[in-house]
């Protein structure tokens, strides 16, 4: 995953370097923002721990990146259609996404059921 800071440059710089232990970094020129490549979990508790700090949006794009650059495939548009494309990444690196999507994802969805099935009874 990725994390994506938009904001004042030298403020952001400051807040990433903290975050991965950089000694005072020349904040960049221009105001663009920020990639910071961390992995899927990561990325959330990295936002979640920064966002007070940071006046910026903090963006979670996932494999964005990737399919942007040309790194990794995107899954064909027939199957973005239907909701398959997990099934696509899995076939592509499932050493890396089975965990997640084969245990995480239908983990999330049980419990999801079981707190509204507790809201109704």
């Amino acid at each position: 995953g990725h994390v994506v800071v938009a904001g004042p440059p030298q403020h952001v710089w400051a807040v990433v370097a903290r975050a991965f232990g950089l000694a005072d970094p020349a904040p960049p020129e221009a105001d663009v923002p920020a990639k910071a490549r961390l992995r899927h979990a990561a990325v959330e508790r990295w936002m979640a721990a920064q966002h007070q700090a940071l006046p910026a949006v903090l963006l979670g794009v996932g494999a964005w990146f990737d399919f942007a650059s040309g790194a990794k495939r995107e899954a064909p548009g027939w199957m973005r259609r239907v909701g398959l494309e997990w099934l696509f990444r899995l076939c592509q690196e499932p050493r890396r996404l089975a965990w997640r999507y084969l245990w995480h994802n239908p983990r999330f969805c049980l419990l999801v059921l079981l707190s509204l099935l507790r809201r109704r009874g």
